[in-house]
């Protein structure tokens, strides 16, 4: 029986970000205990990011999406 990927959003994973910088937001897979980690081209302020989801601002609905 063959396992399926793991999938979830990460926020700054490499810790570069602060009030003023931004970071990078990438999607996380794991498969068999590996990972790849492949960059979504969005860039948000440490505010910008709660509980795995974009918020205050003006494209949060569509960048949730």
């Amino acid at each position: 029986m063959s396992q399926l990927p793991i999938m979830k959003f990460v926020f700054d994973r490499r810790k570069r970000a602060s009030a003023q910088k931004y970071g990078s937001v990438e999607l996380d897979v794991t498969y068999n205990r590996r990972h790849k980690y492949m960059t979504t081209g969005v860039r948000i302020l440490p505010k910008e990011w709660r509980n795995g989801h974009v918020v205050g601002r003006m494209d949060a609905m569509e960048l949730n999406s």
